[in-house]
């Protein structure tokens, strides 16, 4: 008798020849890397398995992780794989596959392992239209829907990858659709477009931000770096990512730079406050923020950054503001998530001391209202430490309500992230234009 089974979620993977084990046919090697579904870590329902250098994945996952329809036929011992209007139906033991009727021969059949059954699903993937990959570095296995790309409103080609830290456009692509130049020293990649050029360095840890990476074997470099050198804006439309060039106005800095202070909220013992599913902490997001925007901002030759903090440590409130003193920075913004007990509280909202701070907040509440799209809790005034005793421009942010469900499933999402930082980079451009102009 056939199942179906109707599937929420979404993943289809695999990956080739990433551990140097070839077990005989028939012989399975568990297999444990890091997923990236769609931009998110998930945790495989029960481990892969490495079979002829190919990685298979249970059925099993296909039913709890993954957007789409599997049937099991236990009569003909086929299983059937339905997504993006693609139907494919492989028989266990068999290399023979049909994709919408069409027969196709693949390197590696489907199997059972004790009563588990497995299938190998780059193959998979691919025959359905899925971006499949491996970034061997983090032994990470990277799957995601095929992502549009357009500029001024017209699509071009490129191969996307969706990691948590960022997502990252093939250099290939790029050089063939959008002219960028480029060129290798060491594990420097240098990039030019007309008069703007950036170094990314080889990032080789799994949560570092800022530089490029090797997908495949293919150089890869992140959207925000892609904006940078486009001298445009950039934006989600469900998956597709368009930019938007604009005309630079920004003016040329003194060699000394214009420093720009982050500093991510809590951290080491002080987790600050915990989300609404009881496992999302205010350090984790107002690092992961800061990290972003730190990013963005060294793209732009004209800025110095420095953090407050870097990792999970714990600085006073006095340390936070020597940090900021002791270097003279031009601007310092103080990154928090917001909590209550009442849970339908939420939205956005902003604060600074000194009036010689006005100004800056107001750029930076304005596109921060615009990356959040959250209720607009207003511009505050406050006596927050952070904002009392450093000697510069200073603006203290609470993005969202960790404690709001619906605030925080946005803030769990790494594109939102990407968004806040984009946007307070553009604030922090803006105030610049308008200081120098």
């Amino acid at each position: 008798m056939k199942k179906i089974i109707n599937v929420v979620g979404i993943f289809l993977l695999f990956l080739s020849g990433v551990l140097g084990v070839t077990p005989s046919v028939g012989h399975a090697a568990i297999y444990q890397p890091r997923l990236v579904i769609d931009g998110k870590v998930t945790d495989p329902f029960v481990p892969l398995q490495i079979v002829n250098n190919r990685t298979l994945m249970p059925v099993i996952q296909l039913q709890k992780s993954m957007g789409m329809s599997v049937e099991w036929d236990g009569a003909k011992r086929q299983v059937t794989v339905k997504d993006l209007g693609k139907v494919c139906v492989m028989t266990i033991g068999s290399t023979i596959v049909y994709v919408n009727g069409v027969k196709k021969t693949i390197d590696t059949a489907p199997i059972i392992i004790g009563d588990r059954t497995y299938v190998p699903f780059r193959v998979l993937g691919n025959l359905i239209g899925h971006i499949v990959a491996y970034e061997d570095a983090t032994k990470t296995v990277i799957y995601n829907r095929t992502l549009g790309f357009s500029l001024n409103g017209k699509m071009i080609p490129m191969k996307m990858y969706k990691l948590p830290e960022s997502t990252y456009a093939d250099l290939f692509s790029l050089n063939k659709g959008l002219g960028i130049s480029y060129s290798l020293n060491g594990n420097i990649l240098s990039l030019t477009k007309g008069s703007l050029h950036v170094d990314l360095p080889l990032l080789t840890q799994a949560s570092g931000s800022g530089g490029y990476r090797c997908i495949d074997g293919y150089k890869v470099i992140p959207l925000s770096t892609v904006m940078y050198l486009m001298n445009g804006k950039g934006q989600w439309e469900g998956n597709n990512f368009s930019i938007t060039t604009t005309q630079s106005t920004s003016s040329p800095l003194p060699a000394a730079g214009f420093t720009v202070v982050i500093d991510p909220g809590h951290g080491g013992l002080d987790s600050g406050c915990i989300g609404a599913d009881g496992k999302t902490y205010e350090k984790n997001f107002t690092l992961s923020t800061s990290q972003k925007l730190k990013s963005r901002l060294l793209l732009n030759p004209n800025f110095k950054v420095l953090m407050t903090r870097e990792g999970d440590t714990s600085l006073s409130l006095e340390e936070r503001v020597n940090v900021a003193n002791n270097v003279g920075a031009n601007v310092f913004i103080s990154i928090h998530a917001n909590a209550f007990d009442n849970s339908a509280a939420n939205g956005t909202e902003s604060f600074y001391y000194n009036p010689t701070s006005q100004p800056f907040a107001d750029v930076i509440h304005k596109h921060l209202l615009q990356a959040t799209q959250f209720q607009d809790r207003g511009l505050k005034v406050e006596s927050f430490r952070v904002l009392t005793q450093t000697n510069m421009p200073a603006v203290l942010i609470e993005v969202g309500f960790l404690t709001n469900s619906s605030n925080l499933a946005e803030m769990n999402s790494d594109s939102f992230k990407q968004n806040v930082a984009e946007e307070l980079y553009q604030a922090i451009l803006e105030y610049y234009n308008k200081v120098n102009s």
